[in-house]
């Protein structure tokens, strides 16, 4: 279960859709899986939870491609340096990845909420 999550997390650190490292499913997949687990009796609110889910994988990318994340060796790197963008990814992805996955819509909220905070603290 550990090298599972491990395995995701790292995938999440990867230019985002492509999940496709070690046993990390594709964001699709887990997408999907996530959206009939919450809403399994409740079709249009499966179709809003995926629109939400791929809204939120872009805006992901978006944040990705704003700190300029290459890697996730560099990730490390920059993780152990405390560089803040990527001790706030790593916290979020901790925080709300589970065994299904990464929770796309709850990172990007604990991301957004993150950078405002530290911003407001420069």
């Amino acid at each position: 279960m550990k090298h599972a999550v491990t395995a995701i997390i790292l995938a999440g650190l990867q230019a985002l859709p492509a999940w496709a490292q070690d046993d990390a499913p594709p964001a699709e997949a887990v997408i999907k899986e996530r959206c009939e687990a919450e809403w399994p009796d409740d079709f249009s609110m499966q179709k809003f939870c995926r629109d939400e889910e791929e809204k939120a994988v872009a805006d992901l990318r978006d944040f990705r491609e704003r700190h300029e994340f290459g890697p996730a060796e560099e990730m490390e790197r920059r993780y152990e340096e405390r560089d803040p963008a990527a001790v706030m990814w790593r916290g979020c992805a901790q925080q709300w990845t589970d065994s299904i996955g990464m929770d796309f819509g709850m990172v990007a909220f604990c991301l957004e909420e993150q950078e405002k905070s530290w911003e407001a603290l420069q």
